[in-house]
C-alpha cells in the first residue's frame, strides 16, 4: 500500500497530470485521471478490499479486463451464456485497479500452490513487461495486433 506521502505527492500532482491527459486524450483523459485518483484513495484509505481470485473456488475463471459490470447487467438478456439474471452474476471487487498492481498481487508466492497448477492465457501486452513472483504451469502471452 502507498505511503500518506507518496499520495499526497500524487493528488498534488493530478491537475497538473490531468491537464497533460486533457490535451492528449481530450475529455477521456480527464475520466482517466479521475477514476485514477480515485482508485489511489480507496486503495489508501480502505487499505484493499479486493478478493484475490485464489480465495474462490473455480473450474474455469474468465477475467474481463476493464469489463464493467453495470452494463453487463444491461444486456444480461441479450447473451445466452451470461446468467439468467443479474442476481446471478457473480463478481467480486478486484485486488487492483490496474493491471501492473493487479498481476503482482494476483501472482505472488502467497498463492504459490493454486498458481502452479493454473493455466493463464491473456491477450493484454502490458503482461509481456511484467515479471511474475509465481508463474503459473501454463503462461501464454498472446501478441495482440492492434492498430
Amino acid at each position: 500500500m502507498q505511503s500518506t506521502k507518496e499520495l499526497s505527492r500524487k493528488i498534488r500532482r493530478a491537475p497538473s497530470f490531468a491537464l497533460n491527459q486533457l490535451r492528449e486524450d481530450g475529455i477521456e483523459g480527464v475520466k482517466y485521471t479521475s477514476l485514477r485518483t480515485k482508485s489511489d484513495l480507496r486503495t489508501h484509505i480502505l487499505g484493499n478490499p479486493g478478493t484475490s481470485v485464489w480465495e474462490k473456488e473455480w473450474d474455469i475463471l474468465i477475467i474481463l479486463d476493464a469489463c464493467r459490470v453495470d452494463l453487463m447487467h444491461e444486456v444480461i438478456n441479450e447473451y445466452p451464456f451470461l446468467p439468467d439474471s443479474s442476481d446471478d452474476l457473480d463478481t467480486i471487487y478486484s485486488v487492483a485497479s490496474r493491471s501492473a498492481e493487479w498481476l503482482s498481487r494476483t501472482f505472488s508466492n502467497k498463492w504459490n500452490t493454486k498458481i502452479q497448477s493454473s493455466a493463464y492465457v491473456t491477450g493484454n501486452a502490458f503482461t509481456a513487461k511484467m515479471e511474475l513472483e509465481s508463474t503459473p504451469a501454463v503462461l501464454t502471452r498472446s501478441q495482440p495486433k492492434w492498430n
